[in-house]
């Protein structure tokens, strides 16, 4: 007995496999050839036709051209004896003779085309089948009818033929290609709009929106075939609803393709109004939108495997005019006034999914796409937007009850990936809709509580509730977006940060999909939240609390680490780490945690409260100025032994201040202003002053403030609140304006970063235009701050009631330049445009675009160059411009006497015990609050005390023993010092102060 092995068995039990498929192969081969020669033989001797169709079944190979020829001879004596035929043949074999007569289409020459397609005309008759009729239709479209019609089209059909061809002879033939598809779809069921599709027909649409309008576009199907099925109706109400529940039960076989949708618009073109209900046509819509290329010139990259075949390149209709068909479909008004009318909470979800897509993957701007702007401008669409954000619930990994998306969100976005696309689709899409709809609202209605001109979107408190909810979102979007407990997926913190916080685009490649998401949610969030605190800052309607977190505050151990490495890297990618000897700086990693907290103070700085950013700023500022220069390196100099290119020597005469500030400080002359300054005054006989030191740069800085932006000078004017704007018309006061405004801006920037507070009250809109890009423009609402009766003008003309033609106004402006009068159009041609109520808010912008942005543009422009060159805007635009003016003059706070009391210092004998300055408290405190800011003015020359407090004041409040009774107090505003003599009781104390700060006298230079 022979034991074979187990591989030697499992090697022959495959070869007694193989030979008997080989030898079953052979066989079948030889009874098909024996049964083909058998078929010749009764070919030639007349046979019935039952018994060479059933011959014909068995040995037919579609591949073999002698069995075409056989089936194309068969189908010609079919068609001689059609009823005996079908009477007499069974319906199985006739269904049989069918599919091979629908496969052969699909590889025969087109000049045998003819008998297969009367063939199949003839025998698939309804009258043949009775109730097997639809199961007939439904065998062939399972074996390629709609491809092989296809196919007949590309070869028969002229490309550029349409059905308006008039009496084009190849017309006919189309038609009778055209009648010949459609009859799947026209059975005596199908042809009933009521009919519901059951399984019997359900497999010939499924298959129609496959193989036909599926297909990859050519000229046949754009130019004939789709418009000609759109005038037959052949797409019904119920064959779409039919599509819509497989496409919302995910039980359909069909692939989104772009192909689909361009169909799709082509076949409802003009059809809409049909549907009564929405959600079936949003829907579909929904599910094929995402195959809308992002970019026209990227069409030709598209994925041919959505596509069920691939055509000649030559007859293949252009992807771009695909596209430009789908989109002017859905910017239609048809389709627009479809999807707005009668929205229940389904067609809301489905429209906001749409736009997501468009915003998002297509990267459509809202005000150039008619449907974005439409919805945007929707009041009711955006608030039941906000409605469905509110309402969206899920399950989480910790509950079995469903819970509040938003909950779960701010929770840690425990939930699943399809409720995270969800509520970060819903977020993106309001917080962009309703970003856009506050573009075309002005101050006086916003909020629109009470104003005639109610926007009726959304009330105060409803707003409230908008503010803190994308608030804690945002906050908690950052956190997931920058995780402390995981990877960063693969990413620098610092990079993710720089994404976040920069203009770019997002690009995250991460593993999960939804993060990307989660950034893009949070950029438009922040966007949103920031258009609302800019409202809100010149028009409150939240209170203050509302903006601020306690989820974030930072301590000022963090604050001081933060603001140093924030700083460390702004100036080393400012090219000015030359000035740095820290080695550290060579390499400054970015932690997770310190990513989070930047990303907060630079795209919601609000959130932080204001001294801890002021605390963070003045860190900034005071560690800049300690690593470029330390007191060694000041003392060094002063003595001769150093360097001079640390300090910067000027020469200023009294009565030609700002002249030779102009020259010794220029660009040229100064360029980096950040270095110390050493100031020598010369007086009228040409001498140096005495003088020397810090004292004297200080009373330098504020002579030359107060002379370069007083109004007489004309480079600044006043606004009727008093407040310093550029003036328009500077151009024509001074030679040079740029180079006057960019030295301006560089003496604003060394005021703040020198930590010196001066009363320069700017006006509003100049310092949001001063805290914003460049070439950014500030919108009308602005236009209250530089003239309210301006603003209060323009508001009555936009709700004039009457005929504003009756105005006789026109597009253009006009100046009055010291006594010259010269008329400026708004638009090319201006002058011969009236303003008509049609044309009136067009003309209300344009004129106030002028007034707040275009006249004064280049003032702007470079004063804000002059400003950054000192101060990084990045640094300034953690706060608004109610804040920035605060960080210039101080806050309007009351001054509080005691915190002045514990930072102050004594000279010339005094102490804290000493009597007369028990006596000096004592009297202060006694003093209004307008008094006690005329002695802060009095001593050290601006009225607010500093932000953080009198500790921070340099050099500090100083008391200094000014001599006997008989004299008044003076003071050194340079230094910040009272001389205060030593009165006997509190009445000649008090009775002298007031009388100095009353009278503004006393000024003395030490």
């Amino acid at each position: 007995m022979i034991f074979l092995s187990q591989e030697a068995r499992q090697r022959l039990r495959s070869a007694i496999i193989l030979q008997s498929s080989v030898r079953s192969f052979l066989q079948r081969q030889k009874v098909k050839n024996f049964l083909r020669e058998k078929f010749e033989e009764k070919k030639k001797i007349g046979q019935n036709l039952v018994e060479l169709t059933r011959l014909l079944c068995f040995f037919y190979d579609e591949k073999k051209v002698p069995d075409l020829n056989n089936l194309t001879w068969l189908l010609q004596q079919i068609l001689k004896s059609t009823p005996d035929w079908t009477i007499q043949c069974s319906a199985f074999l006739r269904k049989q003779i069918l599919v091979k007569t629908c496969r052969a289409l699909q590889s025969i020459p087109p000049t045998h085309m003819a008998t297969p397609l009367r063939a199949i005309e003839i025998l698939t008759q309804a009258k043949y089948w009775g109730d097997d009729y639809i199961i007939m239709w439904g065998l062939l479209v399972n074996n390629g009818f709609f491809k092989s019609m296809l196919r007949v089209f590309d070869v028969k059909v002229p490309h550029d033929l349409e059905p308006s061809s008039g009496h084009n002879p190849h017309l006919v033939l189309a038609n009778s290609l055209l009648q010949l598809l459609r009859l799947p779809m026209t059975s005596q069921e199908a042809a009933n709009p009521e009919f519901q599709i059951d399984s019997k027909i359900s497999d010939i649409f499924e298959k129609f929106f496959t193989d036909v309008l599926s297909h990859r576009m050519n000229q046949q199907i754009y130019n004939f075939l789709l418009p000609s099925l759109r005038n037959m109706e052949i797409i019904n109400i119920a064959s779409l609803n039919h599509l819509e529940r497989k496409i919302s039960t995910g039980n359909t076989g069909l692939k989104p393709n772009i192909s689909l949708l361009a169909s799709l618009v082509k076949l409802l073109d003009g059809k809409l109004e049909q549907w009564m209900n929405p959600t079936t046509i949003l829907t579909i819509v929904d599910w094929l939108v995402p195959t809308l290329p992002r970019v026209a010139s990227d069409d030709a990259e598209s994925d041919d495997d959505d596509y069920v075949e691939v055509v000649q390149p030559e007859t293949e209709i252009e992807t771009s005019l695909i596209v430009g068909d789908c989109r002017s479909f859905l910017n239609s008004d048809n389709f627009i006034k479809f999807c707005t009318r009668c929205l229940d909470e389904r067609d809301v979800s489905l429209l906001g999914e749409i736009t997501f897509h468009l915003l998002v993957n297509m990267k459509m701007q809202i005000h150039t796409n008619r449907l974005l702007y439409t919805l945007a401008l929707s009041t009711s669409f955006v608030k039941k937007l906000w409605c469905l954000v509110l309402n969206s619930r899920t399950y989480t990994r910790h509950s079995e009850k469903s819970v509040a998306s938003i909950r779960a969100l701010l929770d840690g976005g425990h939930m699943t990936k399809s409720s995270m696309h969800e509520i970060l689709s819903r977020l993106i899409t309001f917080s962009s809709l309703f970003a856009h709809n506050l573009l075309s609202l002005h101050d006086v209605d916003f909020p629109g509580d009470d104003s005639p001109h109610s926007h009726n979107l959304f009330k105060s408190h409803e707003l409230v509730t908008i503010v803190t909810t994308l608030r804690d979102v945002s906050l908690s979007l950052i956190k997931l977006v920058l995780p402390q407990t995981r990877s960063l997926h693969g990413m620098d913190a610092r990079e993710i940060f720089q994404q976040l916080s920069g203009g770019t685009s997002l690009n995250f490649q991460w593993g999960d999909s939804y993060m990307g998401y989660a950034a893009m949610a949070f950029k438009s969030c922040s966007r949103l939240l920031n258009h609302l605190h800019t409202r809100h800052t010149r028009r409150p309607f939240t209170p203050e609390s509302a903006w601020s977190s306690n989820a974030w505050l930072i301590g000022d151990d963090r604050t001081k680490y933060l603001s140093s490495n924030w700083r460390r890297r702004k100036m080393k990618q400012d090219n000015l780490a030359a000035h740095m000897a820290d080695p550290l700086d060579e390499d400054l990693p970015m932690t997770a945690s310190e990513a989070q907290q930047l990303t907060v103070l630079t795209n919601l700085p609000f959130v932080v409260p204001f001294q801890t950013r002021v605390g963070i700023f003045t860190n900034m500022l005071s560690q800049d100025r300690l690593s470029r220069e330390s007191d060694r390196d000041v003392i060094m100099h002063d003595a001769g032994l150093a360097e001079s290119s640390k300090v910067i020597h000027v020469k200023v005469r009294r009565d030609f201040l700002y002249e030779d500030s102009f020259n010794d400080l220029s660009s040229h002359n100064a360029p980096d202003l950040h270095r110390t300054l050493r100031v020598t005054f010369i007086n009228q006989a040409g001498a140096e002053e005495a003088g020397y030191g810090a004292g004297v740069t200080r009373e330098f800085y504020q002579q030359l403030v107060r002379t370069s932006f007083q109004p007489g000078r004309g480079l600044f004017k006043l606004t009727d609140d008093r407040e310093l704007y550029p003036n328009p018309n500077a151009d024509h006061v001074v030679e040079n304006m740029s180079q006057h405004f960019y030295f301006l801006g560089r003496l604003l920037g060394k005021m703040i970063y020198e930590g010196m507070q001066i009363e320069l009250p700017f006006a509003a809109f100049f310092l949001c235009k001063l805290l914003q890009p460049k070439n950014a423009d500030v919108d009308i609402n602005h236009l209250q701050s530089l003239d309210p009766d301006f603003y209060r003008n323009l508001m009555f003309l936009r709700s004039h009631e009457g005929d504003v033609a009756d105005l006789d106004l026109n597009f253009t402006v006009v100046d009055d330049k010291f006594g010259a009068t010269r008329v400026t159009e708004l638009v090319p041609g201006g002058h011969d445009l009236p303003v008509t109520n049609d044309n009136r808010v067009r003309y209300i912008h344009l004129l106030s675009n002028y007034k707040l942005n275009v006249q004064m543009r280049v003032a702007v422009d470079r004063f804000r160059d002059g400003l950054s060159n000192v101060i990084p805007l990045e640094w300034l635009r953690m706060f608004d411009h109610r804040e920035c003016q605060t960080i210039i003059s101080g806050a309007e706070v009351p001054i509080n006497v005691d915190d002045m009391k514990d930072n102050a210092a004594y000279s010339g004998g005094y102490t804290p015990e000493h009597p007369t300055i028990e006596i000096f408290w004592n009297v202060l405190r006694s003093f209004t609050e307008d008094e006690k800011r005329k002695f802060l003015l009095f001593v050290t020359s601006c009225s607010r005390p500093p932000l953080l407090g009198f500790k921070e004041m340099h050099p500090p409040f100083c008391i200094h023993n000014g001599g006997t009774p008989d004299r008044l107090p003076t003071s050194s505003t340079c230094l910040n010092m009272v001389r205060v003599p030593s009165y006997p009781d509190v009445e000649a104390m008090r009775d002298k102060l007031l009388y100095c700060i009353n009278s503004q006298s006393g000024f003395e230079l030490s």
